[in-house]
């Protein structure tokens, strides 16, 4: 079987680094696939991105996938998994449908989740996806698949030396700065709230709001230099994978809030296959990744989240604890070789299906 992976941007997000991880997953657990990356020409793509992965890209039009990539590599017994961003048009998979099955993984909730394209089956990253998905298209296949990581590609990489000391309780999150990620009150609520230690909060991420983030951190250490207790350190994008992963592995927690439901954050399976417990807010699909007490803890507000936060950094034998539980249930439920066995069946029951049609 030949897997075509397609993608519209190469740029850095969680579709990319998804289609990357179960490119790895497939070649590392089942090599009998061959598989293959595209992108249009004209694709955005973040070069240190791309090596991290040591992946080729083949720059190819969606419309001559059959006609021209598939007969020039002579390949037989194909299928298309598109992999869907905001900007993708699903209209053009009409124009490949009758001639490939074509299977299309939505990683993103906000924007269309209607598929206007004709495809074989649409994969949903988180169960509450699945739900609002599926109300609205009712008329296609519809699956769930859990996104994963590898935690072997992480395991290698040393966490960063503590660069702050053991005064604080370090914190950290990963995400585009912009949209329903960034928030103002989250950036006061990290600077003046009490703890019984005061934490560092080093955000990772670049965006339409990155601005903004920068100068309102300014702004609050200039303006209340004598209230301000913590640290927040807006850090921009890291985009060579083992420094970011080797800065995330330093953290104590990270610390995560969005304002409304979303997929599955790829940077917090990151931080749970680094054994870092993930602390974030009530929001689907992220909260179905984490068992309260086990690999982190979820939280409804402000205060709750301080609570959690005090529990934790007045208590270090049980955040000791706490990240060996959260490596341990990494392995067992979220690791990418189990996402990738749920795609193989999907591929192999796609494709028969296909071959009884035409038969």
């Amino acid at each position: 079987m030949n897997i075509i992976h397609y993608i519209d941007s190469l740029s850095v997000g969680g579709a990319q680094s998804l289609m990357y991880e179960l490119h790895d997953a497939i070649k590392n657990n089942y090599p009998g696939y061959k598989q293959y990356i595209c992108a249009p020409p004209n694709a955005p793509i973040n070069k240190d991105f791309k090596l991290t992965w040591n992946v080729k890209i083949n720059l190819q039009e969606f419309i001559n996938i059959p006609n021209v990539f598939i007969k020039k590599n002579k390949l037989n017994k194909c299928i298309v998994i598109v992999h869907k961003v905001l900007k993708t048009d699903t209209r053009k998979f009409n124009s490949i449908y009758s001639k490939i099955p074509i299977i299309m993984i939505n990683h993103t909730l906000p924007g269309s989740t209607t598929c206007r394209g004709k495809v074989d089956a649409i994969v949903s990253v988180s169960k509450h996806m699945y739900k609002k998905i599926s109300a609205l298209n009712t008329g296609a296949r519809n699956e769930f698949i859990r996104n994963g990581v590898g935690y072997k590609k992480y395991e290698s990489i040393l966490a960063r030396e503590n660069i702050y000391g053991n005064k604080y309780l370090l914190t950290g999150r990963i995400n585009r700065i912009a949209g329903i990620k960034y928030s103002p009150r989250w950036l006061s609520w990290c600077s003046f709230v009490k703890l019984k230690k005061r934490m560092v909060h080093e955000y990772i991420g670049r965006g339409e709001s990155y601005k903004k983030a920068v100068d309102l951190v300014k702004k609050f250490q200039k303006v209340g230099a004598k209230k301000i207790i913590n640290k927040v350190v807006i850090m921009g994008s890291i985009d060579n994978f083992e420094k970011k992963i080797s800065v995330l592995k330093s953290w104590d927690l990270f610390l995560y809030s969005v304002m409304h439901n979303e997929g599955t954050s790829m940077s917090i399976l990151e931080s749970l296959a680094c054994g870092v417990p993930v602390v974030c807010s009530a929001h689907y699909g992220n909260m179905e990744l984490i068992s309260n007490g086990v690999n982190g803890y979820i939280f409804k507000n402000y205060l709750e989240a301080t609570s959690i936060l005090n529990k934790l950094s007045g208590n270090p034998e049980r955040l000791k604890e706490l990240k060996k539980t959260t490596k341990r249930h990494f392995i067992r439920n979220l690791d990418s070789s189990i996402m990738a066995g749920e795609y193989i069946k999907l591929i192999e029951s796609v494709y028969s299906s296909r071959e009884a049609k035409s038969v």
